[in-house]
């Protein structure tokens, strides 16, 4: 009797650990904890005043602006030539005529054309405005990636300049960070390496 009533207990403690078991592999592991978010930040507008490809850029621009210039001026010359050369003549003859529909041609074709280079400057500009822009980020992200961070922020200018209280609440509260250190800050990394890399490119 005593027999069996042992081998009854070691079965129920079998079974008993045998189900504690189960349980414990059907639970699911707990999750791991999650790994701490890593973040950096960038001006990016002090990125543009300062990456050598924008000061060519805007240089060049310069310089097509004032032959832009340059040769409306020599236009508006031609016209005001012609001007003075109609008040010589006898309106309503056929000379006079002439060179009046001359002259209101090269009006017409001088406006045409100085609104059609100035559509020029300005999709040139907006497309390698847009094509640094893309440089910029690729730079950023390459370098968060090496260094492990996660998220850039946008890092505001450090010193708010105001004319006005109202302006300069409207400035705090566009500010998207408030502080961070300058061992986060790729500011000057970002612009190091799009320099290098600009400078070195063929030109």
């Amino acid at each position: 009797m005593k027999v069996s009533k042992l081998s009854a207990l070691t079965i129920l403690a079998l079974l008993a650990g045998t189900f504690a078991l189960t349980r414990s592999m059907a639970q699911p592991a707990p999750d791991p904890a999650p790994a701490a978010t890593k973040v950096a930040v960038c001006d990016v507008v002090e990125i543009f005043n300062n990456y050598q490809r924008a000061k060519d850029l805007t240089a060049k621009l310069n310089e097509r602006r004032t032959a832009i210039q340059t040769e409306n001026n020599e236009r508006g010359k031609k016209i005001d030539d012609m001007e003075d050369e109609l008040k010589a003549l006898k309106p309503g003859s056929k000379e006079y005529e002439g060179r009046f529909n001359e002259r209101q041609r090269l009006i017409i074709e001088r406006d045409a054309w100085l609104k059609f280079q100035e559509t020029l400057a300005i999709r040139e500009h907006h497309r390698l405005t847009e094509e640094m822009y893309n440089e910029i980020q690729d730079v950023i992200a390459a370098l968060a990636k090496d260094r492990g961070f996660h998220i850039v922020l946008f890092r505001d200018p450090k010193n708010l300049v105001s004319q006005s209280t109202a302006e300069l609440l409207q400035q705090i509260n566009l500010r998207k960070v408030l502080y961070s250190d300058n061992s986060v800050d790729l500011t000057e990394d970002v612009l190091r390496r799009l320099n290098e890399t600009y400078r070195a490119a063929p030109k």
